[in-house]
């Protein structure tokens, strides 16, 4: 068969047009030479109709030229390509439009100038203005909260917040931190998100989580609340050892509200909330703790001796176990004594 428009005996495509003629006659795509796209000074975002976007500039181009070019509804699998350069105080681009007719791949070049508009997004200009939806506060139980202490905190609420701003959460941001003798204060612009951090907070550092509002004005008819996040830490950690009345409890893990203890006299496991060691005295590990050397030991009973001043004591074994080391740690309150199982007895 001969091509209407070249003359030459080849395999007709269409219309009685060979390809290579059909797509020399025929334009598949069109769209505007320029391209106007608002870019935020601050954090980099591109503004696409009515949403800013933390899209690669390769994406929003992409983008402007899906939405306002027209496509031939003859193309299938439709693909951009991009190779662009600076000039001047524009950036120009060529689009190939690749895609198929028929089984048959075909590509269209079109040049388009983009001109990037210096603005402010929308969250940078919250940021700025000192907008904040949530308050996160985390307080020690103590009368002053320790700088290493401050310092895990603070470092485990950014990573928290840096992993959802890279999840997509756009509209967090931190307004403010204040460190306090007793503690942190996070401002944070999203309160969903200031829920979830206080929750992965209290699974980390353990506490009692308090949730309270503030009116703050109106908006668009409603009332607004800002709401403040609190987390009182326990006054002790993994390790302490909690006296309460004659009892001894150490404390082998915390989780969300709740202590995991052992009881020191009965080698007992327990679990309590919080709340209910408010009134104990906690004593840190090291300040209890000590080694003493195993002089002899029966089923029921184990003779320690004080390495400082060589004294003989005998210690009750709450269970039956077989110490095999020269030495074990052994708790020290006033005058009484306990074995520690989860140490001497792994």
């Amino acid at each position: 068969m001969y091509c209407v428009d070249c003359g030459k005996d080849k395999p007709i495509f269409r219309n009685g047009s060979c390809l290579e003629c059909y797509l020399k006659n025929h334009q598949f795509a069109h769209g505007p030479d320029v391209f106007h796209i608002p870019v935020c000074n601050y954090c980099g975002g591109y503004k696409y109709k009515s949403t800013w976007k933390k899209d690669s500039f390769e994406k929003i181009v992409k983008r402007y030229v899906k939405n306002a070019f027209s496509f031939s509804p003859e193309l299938k699998d439709i693909q951009i390509i991009l190779d662009c350069h600076d000039e001047d105080d524009s950036i120009f681009c060529k689009v190939t439009i690749t895609s198929m007719i028929d089984n048959e791949q075909v590509s269209e070049d079109h040049f388009v100038e983009i001109r990037l508009k210096p603005n402010v997004c929308d969250i940078c200009s919250k940021q700025f203005g000192g907008y904040h939806e949530a308050i996160l506060q985390i307080r020690s139980s103590e009368k002053k909260m320790s700088d290493q202490q401050k310092k895990s905190i603070e470092e485990f609420l950014n990573a928290l917040v840096y992993s959802m701003q890279k999840n997509g959460n756009r509209k967090l941001f931190v307004t403010d931190k204040n460190f306090e003798k007793t503690g942190i204060d996070y401002l944070l612009s999203d309160k969903q998100a200031a829920a979830s951090i206080i929750k992965k907070a209290q699974e980390e550092f353990c506490g009692e989580i308090t949730v309270s509002s503030s009116n703050v004005g109106m908006k668009d008819g409603k009332q607004v609340y800002r709401m403040t996040y609190l987390l009182r830490l326990p006054g002790f950690d993994k390790h302490s050892i909690l006296v309460t009345g004659d009892r001894l409890f150490f404390v082998t893990s915390l989780s969300n509200n709740t202590v995991h203890v052992i009881d020191l006299k009965t080698w007992n496991n327990h679990t309590f909330a919080v709340k209910d060691f408010e009134k104990t005295t906690a004593y840190d590990y090291d300040d209890l703790v000590q080694d003493m050397i195993v002089v002899s030991q029966k089923d029921d009973e184990i003779q320690v001796m004080d390495k400082n001043n060589y004294s003989i004591t005998v210690i009750n074994k709450p269970k039956k176990v077989n110490y095999t080391s020269d030495q074990i740690s052994v708790v020290r309150y006033d005058d009484s004594f306990f074995l520690l199982p989860e140490i001497n007895d792994k």
